[in-house]
């Protein structure tokens, strides 16, 4: 392929036109993307739980979502109200925030290293101490 190909001269209704040759190089190159492209955004079907700590009436969960690309998939996520048992349990994990019923919603996130689950820890101590209900 090479330079002289990308410079040749081509008739229009010629089949073998640079404009066909790059426009399937880059349909090809687009499929191989995709195909490698981790979303942003985890899958909540597809994740794994690494740690998990109950502290009183809040559990505290270290997630890996293969599929997405920031702190390479971790998540630490707070849930309350559920036993450690039930959490470990779960099917699917969302880490986002939201007021479904049919998801769980997470309390609380923190950053997926040794300082945030620590900061996590703390947080659930002082909570549980405290006794104060989250919304």
């Amino acid at each position: 392929m090479g330079a002289f190909r990308l410079f040749s001269r081509c008739s229009t209704d010629d089949s073998c036109s640079v404009e066909r040759v790059l426009s399937k190089e880059n349909a090809v190159q687009a499929e191989k993307d995709k195909a490698n492209t981790r979303l942003p955004n985890p899958n909540p079907a597809n994740f794994r739980i690494l740690k998990i700590r109950a502290i009183g009436k809040y559990v505290i969960v270290k997630v890996n979502y293969p599929d997405c690309t920031n702190f390479e998939g971790n998540k630490i996520l707070v849930f309350h109200g559920k036993s450690k048992k039930e959490v470990a349990s779960l099917k699917s994990l969302d880490p986002h925030f939201c007021k479904s019923k049919k998801h769980l919603s997470p309390v609380a996130r923190f950053r997926p290293t040794n300082r945030g689950w620590h900061e996590a820890v703390a947080f659930c101590a002082l909570m549980d101490v405290f006794g104060q209900k989250t919304p």
